[in-house]
């Protein structure tokens, strides 16, 4: 069945929604987080479109303070529908944020060449852990004694992960440490007593890994990676990460550990044409 959904029910608009995506794809984490926000009343909806054959063949736009367009297998036709249902060279300095493919046959489609990328990610799978070289440093869960270094640390790699567009006050990190420590998620790795980097963890996917820029390309953050890595594969059949694409280093570690990518997400900040 060739269907078309664009401002309908949000009732029915929704329940087509969750037999698209179903509840636990890590590759639509993003999306899953703007439904709860949806449904929390936090974040309006201005409109919405689903172009779907057979619930095998599917796009998805969801306008809110920006553009989520998600898919899978849709062909040229429905790329004209959709773009026919949203105007979007009307969208200025908007972000399109989500399947990367997609977002880039729209674009293409609709001659749409002035945009700024704001993040693309990879993401990854594992099933099957390489093995990697030990080191001599003591991997334990964070403490509350470590709050105040964690949450500097963790300023410092949202400024590196976003080039400085994306900078954090030092109270809402260490809110945001108290929160993994409170909840078990977070892992740091020290060595003499110093802590060069952490991990945190959120039940089958890695979160974020940082090291302290000194104990860089020695090894310690695949160290880190691997051993958590491994101790999740020891209760869960997958474990899940997502990278910056441009981090090639990053893309490196994760690759020769046995992850395998198999998601390319897009962000991007468009500005017409």
């Amino acid at each position: 069945m060739n269907r078309s959904l664009q401002n309908s029910s949000q009732d029915l608009f929704f329940e087509i929604l969750r037999k698209l995506i179903g509840e636990n794809k890590f590759e639509y984490k993003f999306l899953y987080a703007n439904l709860v926000e949806i449904f929390n009343g936090n974040k309006a909806v201005e409109s919405f479109v689903i172009n779907e054959i057979n619930n095998e063949k599917w796009i998805l736009v969801i306008h809110t303070n920006d553009l989520l367009i998600y898919g899978e297998n849709w062909n040229s036709e429905q790329i004209k529908e959709i773009s026919d249902a949203i105007p979007f060279n009307n969208f200025r300095n908007f972000h399109f944020s989500g399947t990367k493919k997609l977002i880039e046959d729209l674009l293409i489609y609709n001659e749409i060449q002035e945009f700024e990328i704001f993040k693309n990610r990879y993401f990854y799978r594992c099933n099957n852990l390489n093995s990697f070289d030990s080191k001599i440093v003591y991997l334990q869960r964070a403490t509350n004694e470590d709050i105040p270094e964690l949450a500097l640390m963790l300023k410092n790699y949202y400024s590196e992960e976003y080039n400085g567009k994306n900078e954090k006050k030092i109270i809402e990190m260490t809110e945001k440490i108290s929160e993994y420590i409170e909840n078990d998620s977070i892992y740091v790795l020290k060595k003499d007593e110093i802590i060069i980097a952490f991990q945190t963890i959120n039940k089958i996917d890695i979160g974020i890994l940082f090291t302290k820029e000194e104990y860089r390309n020695q090894g310690y953050g695949k160290f880190l990676l691997g051993t958590i890595t491994e101790n999740m594969l020891n209760n869960n059949s997958i474990v899940y990460l997502m990278t910056d694409s441009t981090k090639i280093s990053s893309n490196k570690i994760v690759c020769k550990l046995g992850y395998e990518k198999y998601y390319d997400y897009s962000d991007l900040i468009i500005n017409g044409r």
